[in-house]
């Protein structure tokens, strides 16, 4: 079960409170998907998010890179059926999307990911012949307000993602 404000990394010990879907299988704290689209399916102690109106999905990603490609990979992403917004992933960082706290169940939620640039090193003259799009580090719901937020210019390891 997720807990609130507790981001759960990927690797060994953690497949009780993640499972994924069309990923690789984990390396070194981390998981390539393993497809264009790839799931997260989680359950969620509801009494954490008790009076809040919304909550902050974060994700810790970052993408394969297309070399001699124009920088930046295409990152679209959904929670139980609701399109959250997307994000251009150049390198690893925390992308943040605001969720109604009334879109979380306590006992399945599906986030599921987008990335349709995914492709193989082995394309761009690598080894690797899997086909890599994300690259996840760690899935969390946060209790913070996002009207909370400040409205300037993201940090530069931190992106704010809108619908």
């Amino acid at each position: 079960m997720l807990r609130l404000d507790a981001p759960v990394p990927i690797g060994a010990g953690h497949e009780d409170v993640l499972l994924l879907r069309n990923f690789h299988p984990p390396e070194d704290g981390f998981a390539w998907s393993s497809r264009r689209w790839c799931e997260i399916v989680f359950s969620l102690n509801p009494d954490d998010a008790e009076g809040m109106d919304e909550v902050v999905l974060a994700i810790d990603v970052n993408a394969f890179q297309r070399p001699f490609l124009a920088p930046g990979v295409d990152l679209l992403v959904h929670l139980n059926g609701l399109r959250l917004g997307g994000a251009i992933i150049h390198r690893r960082q925390m992308v943040e999307f605001p969720v109604p706290a009334s879109l979380l169940t306590r006992e399945r939620n599906v986030l599921a990911l987008d990335v349709p640039d995914a492709a193989s090193p082995a394309e761009y003259g690598g080894d690797d012949t899997r086909l890599l799009g994300l690259q996840l580090f760690s899935v969390g719901i946060l209790g913070i307000d996002p009207a909370e937020l400040p409205d300037e210019p993201p940090q530069r390891d931190r992106v704010r993602a809108r619908a």
